[in-house]
């Protein structure tokens, strides 16, 4: 039997609606840091570690079902410091290379590695097999 991308389009929703859970709360949380005076880098900085933390949290037991480990969580972060330098080249080869505006080349890139990091967290982080 082959794989349909098309079967797991609800678990790629699940994992759209988590990630947009985690990106509001993330916002909160430098909202308030800022409002407490702490300078704007390292509340960004706190809202990242945070972010990917309780997004794999929110990830491993929402939609993987999965004991929460250490070692996963190393291997999530690591995801999304790929995606962090991905975010940079794509948009770099989108606005430089291909000469298209910036707003729709964070669009596109921010489409293309989501769809990229869920398949990624789903086979490495938590070994999901298709």
């Amino acid at each position: 039997m082959t794989y349909s991308i098309f079967r797991d389009i609800p678990n790629f929703i699940k994992f759209l609606f988590i990630g947009g859970f985690n990106t509001a709360v993330c916002m909160l949380l430098f909202w308030l840091l800022n409002r407490t005076g702490l300078n704007y880098l390292l509340s960004s900085g706190l809202m990242n570690v945070f972010g990917v933390i309780e997004g794999y949290i929110l990830n491993a037991i929402l939609l993987y079902k999965s004991k929460i480990r250490f070692k996963d969580l190393l291997k999530y972060g690591n995801v999304y410091l790929f995606a962090f330098i991905a975010n940079l080249l794509l948009m770099y080869g989108f606005v430089t290379g291909l000469n298209l505006p910036k707003l729709f080349s964070q669009i596109l890139t921010t489409g293309l590695l989501t769809i990229i990091n869920y398949q990624i967290i789903k086979l490495f982080v938590f070994k999901v097999k298709n």
